[in-house]
């Protein structure tokens, strides 16, 4: 399957209504299932440079109300970090 095909596979479950849904198993999956260490690692450097990002972010902002999706955005990234935590913790 190509990139194009996989594209147009994602952009049909997002027009169904079958995204949140789908997110929602696949991060379910990755807390149940033990995942090698180099994904693991991957996903800590992700979470640490998106959280650095956030951080220059609310730096550099002058006025609250030009990043008024603060705490939208701070919940999103505590819950990836809180998934890849458990998926390092989950039983082998």
């Amino acid at each position: 399957m190509n990139a194009r095909a996989t594209m147009a596979t994602f952009g049909e479950f997002a027009r169904n209504g079958l995204g949140v849904p789908l997110l929602v198993m696949v991060v379910l999956a990755m807390m149940v299932l033990p995942l090698p260490a180099f994904l693991l690692d991957v996903f800590f450097t992700f979470n640490i440079s998106l959280s650095i990002m956030i951080l220059l972010a609310v730096i550099y902002v002058r006025r609250a109300l030009e990043f008024a999706t603060f705490p939208t955005v701070l919940l999103g990234a505590t819950g990836s970090g809180k998934v890849t935590m458990a998926s390092e913790n989950a039983p082998v």
